[in-house]
């Protein structure tokens, strides 16, 4: 509820008091929080591609799904790179976000245990921790349960905060179990924890999207603009699948972790699962909407309107 709250001031802000700022020629991009799969933006910052295809670019971290929310629907943000189930509870509201591009498919969450617990029944009674609820570390929370057979009610979700957070609670015993992304599951694995189910396997949707608000592209310089930049992203995943030394490097840089195990685990699972230019499928941004919004609301909210892939088109065809 608190989260919701949150969620609706931004768009209150937006509605009443938030048109977008005149043109200007520098993209404000948004990086939604520090993991692996950041990656294509980290390299495009590195090679310099979003100069070599025109582009003046900022980018700054803004942790947390409300918060970038409220970065793009003020105008202190452009663009976002992130886990994009927070623009779709805005959209409900009344906001007017688009996704222009998706990296990558396969959404990798992974239930991990404390090293006492051996099987998923012995998680009944226990304490397991989300982000918050309705958001996407919720979702497949719920999930693993579903498949596993566990009821929902058989322990207590306490909401902790984003993953680092989740993974401390995990470490300090405070919680029993808790959903992670790659390299996390790796790194929890080295340390004794228990790995109980991996979405992975089921899931397809926008894992990553580059999202903007609709009103931004209705700007002839700032379609551009987008333009120019998933170009510069689509170049950044073909030097990822041909480039592995280098692109391990980069990945070590930006998480700031030497172990070469983990690194090549991170690679490894992402490399292939990039997409080679950031092409939008229907049935993925549909069973996004069927992951994060209640029943009752789905019918509010349109696939084939959340998704914009004009401009990917327009690269597919040879241009920026």
């Amino acid at each position: 509820m608190k989260r919701l709250s949150l969620l609706l001031g931004a768009v209150a802000l937006f509605l009443v008091a938030s048109p977008l700022e005149a043109e200007h020629k520098t993209l404000n991009i948004a990086q939604g929080y520090v993991a692996a799969d950041i990656l294509p933006l980290w390299i495009a910052n590195e090679r310099k591609l979003f100069e070599k295809h025109g582009l003046e670019t900022t980018v700054t971290y803004v942790r947390g799904g409300k918060n970038i929310v409220a970065a793009l629907l003020s105008g202190q943000s452009d663009l976002a790179v992130i886990l994009p189930s927070s623009f779709l509870l805005a959209n409900l509201q009344g906001a007017d976000f688009v996704f222009v591009g998706n990296s990558h498919s396969v959404l990798k969450y992974v239930l991990m245990a404390h090293p006492s617990i051996k099987a998923p029944a012995q998680l009944k009674g226990k304490r397991l921790a989300i982000s918050s609820v309705g958001d996407l570390s919720h979702a497949m929370t719920l999930l693993a349960l579903q498949r596993l057979g566990i009821d929902r009610k058989a322990l207590e979700i306490i909401q902790v905060g984003q993953q680092p957070d989740r993974i401390l609670a995990l470490r300090n015993g405070s919680v029993q179990a808790t959903t992670v992304s790659t390299p996390f599951d790796f790194l929890l694995k080295k340390e004794g924890f228990v790995s109980l189910f991996d979405t992975s396997n089921e899931v397809r949707t926008l894992a990553t999207a580059y999202t903007v608000r609709q009103k931004f592209l209705q700007s002839a310089p700032h379609r551009l603009m987008t333009e120019r930049f998933l170009s510069a992203m689509t170049e950044a995943v073909k030097i990822i699948k041909t480039e592995r030394d280098y692109s391990l490097r980069v990945l070590d840089k930006n998480l700031r972790n030497t172990d070469a195990e983990i690194l090549n685990y991170s690679y490894d699972f992402l490399a292939p699962a990039y997409h080679d230019t950031p092409r939008m499928k229907g049935e993925e941004v549909q069973t996004l909407i069927d992951l994060i919004v209640a029943p009752d609301k789905r019918k509010e909210l349109s696939a084939e309107k959340l998704m914009d892939n004009s401009l990917v088109a327009k690269i597919e065809k040879g241009g920026s």
